[in-house]
C-alpha cells in the first residue's frame, strides 16, 4: 500500500513538473512571439525609397560622421559605403563631361544618369544597411526634404491628401523655386559673400518647409510627424548646409572654368601684347 501511495505521489509530481515546464514554455513562446512582432514592426522599412539619400549628389551625405553615428553604421558598412561613394563620383564625372552632341546632348545625358543613379543607389544602400537603419534613414529624409516627400504618390496615399492639397504643394514648390532663382541671380549680381549667400538660401529652404507643412490638416501633420521619428534638427541643419555649400561651390567652379575657357578661345586673348 505504501508503495502504491509513493508511486502515485511520484506520478503526480511528474505531472505537476511537466505542467510547469509546459506553462513556462508557453509563456516564453508568447513573449518571444510578442517581442519578435514588435521588432518586426520597428524594423520594417517603409514602402518609400530613401529619397535624398539615394540620389547621386545625396550620397555625399554619408561622408558626414554624425549621420553615420545617427544610424549606427558599422566599420564594415562604412568601407562598403566609401567604395560606393568613390565609384559613384567617377560615374557622375563621366556623365557630366561635354559631348560632341553639344549642350542639349549633355543635358539629356545628365537627366538619364540622375534617374538611373537614384534607382541603382537606392538598391545598393538597401543591400548594405539593416532594416532598422533603413527605417531611420527614411525618417531623416522626411525631415530633410519634406516638400519632395509630401509630393510623392506614396505619401499622398498614406496621408490621404486631396487633389487640392497636392496642387497647393506643387504651387508652393514652384513659387519657392522661382524665388530661389531670383535670389541666386541677385546674389551673383551683388557679389554677395559666400557665407551670407548660403545663409540666405538656408532660410529660403526653411520657408519652403513651413509652406509645405501648412498645407496639411492637423491630423495629417500629426501622422507625418510620427513618420519622421525622433527629431534630429541639428543633424538635418548641418546636412542642408553641406548640400547648399556643395551646390554653391560647384556652380562657382563651373562658372570660373567657363570664363577661362572663353578667354582661351577669344581671339583677343591670342594677340601679342606690348610687342610680344
Amino acid at each position: 500500500m505504501a508503495r502504491l501511495v509513493a508511486a502515485r505521489n511520484q506520478g503526480i509530481a511528474r505531472v505537476v513538473a511537466l505542467g510547469r515546464v509546459a506553462a513556462a514554455a508557453l509563456i516564453i513562446g508568447v513573449v518571444a512571439v510578442d517581442i519578435k512582432a514588435k521588432n518586426e514592426i520597428a524594423d520594417t522599412p517603409p514602402e518609400y525609397d530613401l529619397g535624398s539619400f539615394s540620389s547621386s549628389s545625396g550620397l555625399k551625405y554619408f561622408q558626414n560622421q554624425n549621420l553615420r553615428d545617427e544610424i549606427a553604421v558599422t566599420p564594415a558598412q562604412a568601407r562598403t559605403i566609401n567604395d560606393l561613394i568613390g565609384a559613384e563620383a567617377k560615374d557622375r564625372d563621366s556623365a557630366f563631361k561635354p559631348t560632341p552632341g553639344g549642350r542639349e546632348d549633355v543635358s539629356q545625358k545628365i537627366r538619364s544618369y540622375v534617374a538611373d543613379a537614384h534607382k541603382r543607389l537606392d538598391g545598393d544602400l538597401k543591400r548594405i544597411l539593416t532594416r532598422q537603419q533603413i527605417t531611420r534613414l527614411r525618417q531623416l529624409d522626411l525631415q530633410l526634404d519634406a516638400p519632395s516627400a509630401l509630393a510623392s504618390d506614396s505619401m499622398m496615399r498614406t496621408l490621404a491628401l486631396t487633389k487640392q492639397q497636392s496642387d497647393r504643394l506643387k504651387n508652393a514648390k514652384q513659387t519657392w523655386s522661382g524665388k530661389l532663382s531670383i535670389l541666386v541671380r541677385r546674389q551673383r549680381a551683388d557679389g554677395t559673400p559666400r557665407d551670407e549667400a548660403i545663409k540666405e538660401r538656408l532660410e529660403a529652404l526653411v520657408e519652403l518647409d513651413k509652406s509645405s507643412l501648412d498645407v496639411l490638416t492637423i491630423s495629417q501633420k500629426k501622422r507625418f510627424e510620427e513618420m519622421r521619428g525622433k527629431d534630429a534638427s541639428t543633424l538635418i541643419g548641418s546636412l542642408r548646409k553641406e548640400r547648399i555649400e556643395w551646390v554653391y561651390d560647384t556652380a562657382s567652379e563651373a562658372r570660373d572654368a567657363a570664363k577661362k575657357a572663353h578667354l582661351r578661345a577669344s581671339p583677343e586673348s591670342n594677340e601679342p601684347r606690348n610687342g610680344r
